[in-house]
């Protein structure tokens, strides 16, 4: 962008706009009704071909990927140019942040409030951008040695994980800039560090991977970042417990114990719904620590999935996961309550990832036609089930396991 420009990037619609006061505009113009451009557009000497996969499965125009792909390389432009502090500014003092913040609302205009999130969402972003091994292996030595954290992001950014923290970063900006829901939706999801680290990973370029993760934050209404990432911070899991109860109705002898408990709130977000959904926006395994047992397959088909059905991918990919998984003959969830109503639950055997083994996904894989059912029976199920859990017992639920746990959740 130009450097007469000193405001950034809106979107209306299929219009991305930088607007300015002093200077001319830069229009970046999304496809409408744009015809896809099919594999004749997107060679494979130019896109990588997990890229060209997912860009099929979304529909995205090749002169929209285009569009995106200089977006980012204009908003990094922006950062480099007028606060490059932002990328080391760490336990720095007030005036320092300050200095920061002043110059951000000189650039943008915005509100105190916001860049205050915003400083806040880098901070989280900067802290977990090296946990996203095995997809970016990351050697902590020369972080550990720098005495600062200018003198540090002159090594980091030579890095892959330093060219995630851009990518992060910038998502963020856009996000700053350009969304309404930005301070409501304020906290930033560290499931979206691991999926961007898959898409570097992946993908031939940092430009792929960042078109790839706009389309899933900021393209469709149907934001995958918001409607399911946000979920687990505003405490609205009806969505994966939907596909709790269809997994329980398909493997009911495996949830028999579950079936007998009065209180089955207590297990429910906990045990059930946030390690299930855990696992799969971080693309990993809580039982055997960060080391992924989710192969490289596995993993591709996830974002084939999501990009072929938006939000809804996700819980179709979790219900298939899990369900191949249960075939596997698991051992049964152990509840049991006694004579005064107690329930006792082994926690070695509940939390319902413990059934994703790494010996398991060291070779489970799942074709396109077990998506396919899958599907079918997400669709099938979800409506009923979905509607009775979030009009009648999300709040309820919710807060009887907060009262007898006794921790914030």
């Amino acid at each position: 962008m130009s450097d007469t420009q000193d405001t950034t990037t809106v979107i209306d619609g299929t219009t991305i706009e930088s607007k300015s006061n002093t200077g001319p505009k830069k229009v970046y113009q999304l496809s409408k009704n744009q015809k896809f451009a099919n594999s004749v557009g997107y060679s494979s000497n130019d896109y990588s071909e997990f890229f060209i996969s997912c860009a099929m499965k979304a529909k995205i125009p090749m002169g929209d990927t285009k569009i995106i792909k200089q977006m980012y390389k204009d908003t990094v432009t922006i950062i480099e140019q007028k606060f490059p502090e932002i990328y080391f500014e760490d336990a720095a003092s007030d005036k320092y942040k300050k200095g920061i913040k002043q110059k951000i609302k000189q650039f943008s205009g915005l509100d105190d409030k916001l860049i205050k999130t915003f400083m806040s969402n880098n901070k989280t972003i900067r802290d977990d951008i090296t946990r996203t091994t095995p997809a970016i292996p990351f050697d902590h030595t020369e972080i550990a040695e720098g005495t600062s954290w200018e003198q540090k992001w002159e090594y980091f950014k030579t890095t892959q994980v330093g060219d995630l923290y851009k990518v992060l970063l910038t998502s963020e900006w856009i996000g700053l800039i350009v969304d309404d829901d930005y301070h409501d939706y304020n906290n930033y999801m560290q499931g979206l560090n691991y999926q961007a680290g898959w898409l570097i990973h992946f993908c031939n370029s940092i430009e792929e991977a960042f078109v790839l993760l706009f389309w899933i934050r900021y393209k469709e209404t149907d934001s995958i970042y918001k409607n399911i990432f946000t979920g687990l911070v505003t405490k609205q899991i009806w969505h994966i417990w939907t596909v709790a109860q269809m997994l329980m109705k398909k493997h009911h002898k495996i949830f028999q114990d579950y079936r007998k408990l009065q209180d089955k709130q207590i297990i429910n977000f906990p045990f059930i719904c946030l390690p299930m959904l855990s696992s799969i926006l971080r693309l990993d395994n809580v039982k055997v620590g960060r080391v992924s047992p989710f192969n490289k397959e596995l993993i591709k088909t996830y974002f084939r999935t999501i990009f072929s059905y938006g939000s809804e991918g996700v819980l179709i990919f979790a219900y298939t996961l899990y369900n191949k998984a249960l075939k596997s003959d698991p051992p049964h969830f152990l509840y049991t309550s006694n004579d005064q109503g107690d329930t006792t639950i082994d926690l070695n055997e509940t939390k319902i990832t413990n059934l994703l083994t790494q010996d398991l996904m060291e070779t489970l894989t799942i074709d396109e036609v077990e998506i396919f059912k899958g599907k079918e029976y997400f669709d099938k199920h979800k409506k009923k089930i979905g509607k009775l859990y979030k009009s009648k017992h999300s709040k309820q639920n919710m807060d009887q396991t907060k009262k007898i746990l006794g921790f914030k959740i």
